[in-house]
């Protein structure tokens, strides 16, 4: 039998402190091995508890595109930066400040025409001493 896959998704997981600032860069290739062209994508990314609770918002909009859209107030505005061969994730130190605990995650990446889950796994907040 054939199968034609269509999920393109990699299971990554991330480890990260409480209260302390997060910054990851994905370099990303096409299928050719050039640098991606991410000119026009937007980018959302969630991170949920038990019952899919939503802890914390990436995205890849501005501040006024989230205020015009029916987001939810914990996305956090340009907090993922697409530059031609590389996705950047971040957050302040303030930002994650949420409880210490294992979480799940995706990242979707969305053209004119297609949204497409890139990343998912789990997202683990280690406890700080020092706040």
């Amino acid at each position: 039998m054939t199968k034609i896959k269509t999920d393109i998704a990699q299971k990554v997981d991330f480890e990260a402190r409480k209260n302390d600032s997060f910054n990851v860069t994905i370099n990303v290739k096409d299928s050719a091995g050039a640098s991606y062209n991410f000119t026009g994508f937007e980018g959302f990314m969630d991170i949920r508890g038990e019952n899919n609770t939503f802890i914390l918002g990436f995205t890849s909009l501005d501040q006024t595109a989230l205020t015009a859209g029916s987001y939810d107030s914990t996305y956090k505005a340009e907090s993922i930066v697409f530059e031609t061969g590389k996705i950047t994730l971040s957050q302040t130190a303030a930002n994650m400040g949420f409880a210490t605990g294992i979480y799940s995650y995706d990242l979707q990446i969305k053209d004119t025409d297609n949204v497409q889950t890139w990343l998912y796994g789990r997202f683990k907040l280690n406890d700080d001493i020092t706040t």
